[in-house]
């Protein structure tokens, strides 16, 4: 390869990751579920009776219609493999277009019909997607899992904390739902009983013609409505999730439908929730009406970080950057992911703080007292979740979360992908396993949970054995283990055979659910990066693969002026959501190149301009 061009390319990546930064000092690229989460916030909003405010119909409208398959179904982000689309983003979409006034006699709403009774209809759907059918007199609560109130009780032995970090917020205002069966059907929130692929129950026709609202709360509900109020954050969300604040905005709403009196006193919190929502949905840049999550601007900034300073962006430039995380960091030492995470920092964060504040010897105490966060935080497996110790179930917690499995990943096991990253940050800080006890407990976890047949990782966080091999291949060497040892071998020789003849790399949703597809998929450059990365520790064994991959990378970017996963990388709950993480392909390929420029003796060094040498 030519080295002006993988100067030109890593010039441009520099580029466009100094053209998103936010006043000098961090970034915001917020990461998106689907606009299917839009679409049911559009249909609450109606249940609500509230006015649309600044959310505007006509921009859902057009990203739902250009998200629409020729399977006549809707996904819930882009997979490029994928060719149908899924049962519970093409009910909301059809809900919320039925809503728009598009008639149910439109080819396009036939054909998501269509598809919706072909996968066994809403009987088929999530528990989570059926929760708001509830809600809305379209499935009755009888065949919707209880989430008992007992759950949020002082003296109960099972509490949210036993779950992972991200269901506690949504079960709250759920087990208010499942005590009290709230239905309604408002005007302008249309009925979907033709969206059943069976006979409905007989009580959900009278729901179509009026309001069925719930009686007067009981002594557990105002419990449950209090613990919703000390939960609340500051800027206005419960957990830092867009759907768990919906959720207890519309638990606010049923309560006060029968105490009108405190009104006064929950309309600054419901301001503050709306404002939240809209913040996410609404105000979101390029992910506005694609279904924000929750914000993760302090992980978006440590990559983005991390990925100039590879590129020779100069530490001057940087500090502000470095001061922006340290000045999130939490009293325990920890990084939150961003808006709404202050008082649950995690571990992946962390370690990607750690890792950027390495190139500045001055933050040397920030960085230790976040390796500490980390020492204290590892499983006793030896490996790290992201949130918390040890929250990996038990038989009578895996009992009790199993009719609702179908919706959301319950526990925050140890993972390769996070155990990686960790270990790279100790690496760079001098721990090893030779002076680490911790690093030898990784290590033992990382060689114990490698699928010994295909001889990857798989990946929690992001799409799959491509994102776990590389970050446990990357964190095992930086570490001190053997690039030569068989079980990296066999790593290297797994990354070998999955690379394209362009040299390219990719993999699809569908890995979660059949190994077959592990490391198979339409090529991304932030797996391609992903895969480079773990490429380069191997040596002269993968030099061959490491060029190819790196010309790839370098190729399209100068072809398209910016690198575009145009399939998603990023995964929510595996098998179940995934996520599109926009700040990924401006920062992986350019911390890939980067890093392959040095190996080649080309050491970046850019300019203010943006311009780069390699001397």
């Amino acid at each position: 390869m030519n080295p002006k061009s993988l100067q030109h390319a890593i010039a441009l990546g520099i580029g466009n990751v100094r053209a998103s930064c936010i006043g000098g000092t961090h970034w915001d690229l917020m990461p998106y579920l689907g606009p299917h989460y839009v679409a049911q916030y559009f249909l609450m909003l109606r249940w609500l009776g509230r006015g649309e405010s600044a959310f505007e119909p006509q921009r859902l409208s057009d990203v739902l219609w250009e998200t629409y398959l020729d399977s006549g179904s809707w996904p819930m982000v882009r997979d490029a493999k994928v060719s149908d689309g899924d049962i519970n983003a093409t009910l909301f979409n059809y809900w919320a277009m039925k809503a728009l006034g598009v008639p149910v006699e439109d080819d396009r709403l036939a054909r998501a019909r269509a598809f919706m009774l072909d996968r066994g209809g809403v009987e088929a759907c999530s528990v989570f997607a059926k929760i708001f059918l509830a809600l809305a007199g379209q499935y009755d609560w009888r065949d919707v899992p209880d989430v008992p109130a007992i759950l949020f009780k002082e003296w109960s032995p099972v509490k949210p904390a036993s779950f992972g970090q991200w269901i506690g917020p949504h079960l709250l205002p759920m087990a208010y739902f499942s005590r009290r069966e709230i239905a309604r059907l408002p005007q302008g929130l249309p009925p979907l009983l033709e969206l059943y692929a069976g006979k409905p129950r007989a009580a959900l026709a009278s729901v179509q013609t009026g309001t069925v609202v719930s009686g007067p709360p009981s002594s557990t509900d105002e419990e449950l409505i209090t613990k919703m109020v000390e939960a609340q954050q500051p800027e206005g969300s419960w957990g830092g999730y867009t759907l768990s604040t919906l959720l207890c905005l519309m638990a606010f709403d049923d309560y006060l439908t029968h105490c009108p009196a405190r009104r006064a006193e929950f309309a600054e919190r419901i301001e503050r929730g709306f404002g939240f929502l809209e913040r996410l949905y609404v105000h979101s840049g390029g992910s506005a009406y694609r279904g924000v999550t929750c914000n993760g601007r302090c992980w978006d900034s440590a990559l983005m970080g991390i990925a100039l300073a590879e590129a020779g962006v100069g530490t001057d430039e940087l500090a502000p950057v470095a001061d922006f995380l340290v000045a999130h960091q939490t009293p325990d030492g920890g990084l939150p992911f961003g808006e709404g995470f202050r008082d649950v920092p995690d571990t992946d964060d962390t370690a990607e703080m750690v890792s950027f504040l390495t190139h500045f010897p001055g933050q040397r105490d920030s960085a230790e007292r976040a390796i500490e966060f980390l020492q204290r935080m590892q499983n006793d497996d030896g490996g790290w979740g992201a949130f918390a110790r040890n929250n990996d179930g038990n038989p009578l917690l895996n009992l009790a979360v199993k009719p609702m499995e179908d919706s959301a990943d319950f526990f925050d096991e140890s993972a390769p992908c996070v155990t990686g990253h960790i270990l790279e940050s100790f690496g760079l800080l001098g721990y090893t396993a030779e002076n680490s006890p911790t690093v030898q407990k990784a290590v033992a976890y990382l060689q114990a949970v490698q699928d010994h047949e295909l001889g990857a990782w798989s990946g929690r966080w992001g799409i799959n054995y491509l994102y776990g091999t590389s970050a446990a291949v990357v964190g095992l060497i930086r570490c001190g283990e053997n690039p030569a040892a068989p079980y990296l071998r066999k790593a290297f020789d797994w990354l070998k055979g999955r690379q394209h003849v362009d040299g390219s790399y990719g993999e699809s949703t569908l890995s979660y659910l059949d190994r077959g597809y592990a490391g198979v998929g339409v090529a991304t450059p932030s797996q391609t990066a992903w895969a480079l990365l773990a490429l380069l520790e191997g040596g002269a064994k993968t030099a061959a693969n490491a060029k190819a991959a790196a010309r790839y990378l370098v190729k399209d970017i100068v072809a398209n002026g910016r690198w575009v996963d145009l399939s998603t990388v990023g995964t929510g709950h595996p098998g179940i959501v995934y996520m599109n993480y926009p700040s990924y392909p401006y920062a992986f390929p350019l911390i890939a190149l980067a890093r392959y420029a040095r190996r080649l003796g080309l050491v970046p060094s850019a300019a203010a301009s943006g311009t780069l040498s390699l001397a």
